[in-house]
């Protein structure tokens, strides 16, 4: 079967591939009301979109959006897909997929839920950790009260059920509470130490970057 290396809006965290791999972009359109696309390169530098152009799955509620899907594939061979469920509110969308041509169904995970004044909840990325043997999901939300601008919340699950026999460790925390940091992206994290990640500061085109022996607490190393 073709391995295919997952690019997103960033970089999905896939173990190296080799340079006979084809490389995937996942990506979306505003206003981001269609779906997800895929596009194929061999160089990294040049893709082709598939299936003509057109989404490579729409959407399957009505009134939610598709917007900043990132894929990461875990060690159960599956792939699992994010993404920001619409402007407003407390949810992330997921799916999966053991081959990206077959999806699950599409799923609303109210990440923020338990969190009062929640504008927004953005952006969201995954990563498996091998130690907790559980997924750390991390986003972007404003949240009235608490502070200005999208701070980095976070939260840890092992199956990415909600419900009864949820798997979630803890309610959402706040991952990367620095003040000056707020950005609706939360960014870009390594799979194995050093743990490094690199952000844009709120409106302005500088980038920071952090590293860290685990996932937390950051060390800030460089700023451009």
């Amino acid at each position: 079967m073709t391995r295919w290396w997952v690019l997103l809006l960033g970089l999905g965290m896939l173990p190296a591939a080799r340079a006979a791999d084809p490389m995937l972009f996942v990506y979306f359109k505003e206003p981001a009301n269609m779906g997800v696309f895929f596009a194929i390169s061999d160089d990294g530098y040049h893709f082709h979109p598939l299936n003509g152009g057109k989404p490579w799955f729409g959407i399957e509620h009505a009134g939610a959006l598709i917007r900043d899907p990132f894929i990461t594939r875990g060690p159960d061979g599956q792939f699992h897909m994010v993404w920001t469920w619409g402007w407003h509110g407390q949810s992330i969308g997921y799916a999966h997929s053991a081959d990206l041509v077959h999806w699950s169904e599409q799923r609303e995970l109210p990440l923020m839920a338990g969190i009062p004044g929640t504008n927004n909840t953005w952006a969201p990325e995954t990563y498996w950790d091998e130690g907790k043997s559980q997924w750390l999901i991390i986003w972007s939300s404003t949240v009235a009260g608490r502070q200005q601008g999208n701070r980095i919340y976070s939260a840890w699950t092992a199956d990415f059920r909600e419900g009864p026999g949820a798997r979630w460790c803890r309610l959402p925390a706040l991952y990367f509470p620095e003040p000056e940091c707020h950005s609706a992206s939360p960014g870009a994290l390594s799979r194995s130490a050093p743990f490094c990640r690199q952000r844009r500061i709120g409106r302005r085109r500088a980038i920071r970057s952090w590293c860290a022996a685990t996932p937390a607490p950051w060390r800030s190393v460089i700023s451009t």
